[in-house]
């Protein structure tokens, strides 16, 4: 059974409804044998960053504001669409990359990944056509209304999906200091 098929004890999620404030809803939970679970999982999903990430799992770079994370998250960007070593430690699975910026305006994020590229000496062929960019300034999105561009995507067209700056997503009403 997929432990994705929830039944017995409810857990709270969050729904968007519509463009309003998430609202709570119901999934049912299951348990499974340790022996029946491994059974269905054998196997650890593939390689993005080696050590860091794996297809499907999430990583968030946290810092104090204007230390640099859009600048590394750049370089992360050039090394997996170009299949480099991330900060020439980590190994990475070279594939298509998408940026979803919501902070930067366009001309600054065109002379931005250049100027990256440049100082990882990587050409422009290299990755011109293996990083998509959404650049949201001035037309501010949170996550839940970019939910159904990132869902309709064919999986697996992405290697990566890089969303800066996170707390610019946040849908209203909600502060990145609330534990809640």
């Amino acid at each position: 059974e997929d432990p994705r098929n929830y039944s017995p004890e409810t857990v709270s999620g969050v729904e968007p409804q519509n463009g309003q404030a998430p609202q709570p809803k119901s999934k049912q939970l299951q348990s499974m044998s340790v022996g029946n679970f491994a059974a269905q999982y054998p196997t650890l999903k593939p390689i993005v960053i080696d050590g860091l990430l794996r297809e499907g799992e999430t990583a968030n770079i946290i810092a104090s504001p204007k230390v640099g994370k859009s600048w590394l998250v750049y370089g992360l960007a050039l090394s997996v669409a170009t299949g480099r070593d991330w900060l020439g430690t980590f190994a990475t699975t070279a594939g298509k990359v998408l940026v979803i910026d919501n902070e930067l305006h366009p001309e600054t994020i065109v002379h931005r990944i250049p100027t990256v590229a440049d100082a990882m000496s990587i050409l422009t062929e290299e990755y011109q056509d293996t990083i998509d960019v959404v650049s949201l300034r001035g037309n501010l999105a949170n996550v839940h209304s970019i939910e159904s561009f990132v869902t309709s995507t064919n999986p697996g067209k992405y290697k990566i999906i890089v969303v800066d700056a996170y707390y610019r997503m946040f849908p209203s009403g909600v502060s990145e200091n609330d534990n809640a």
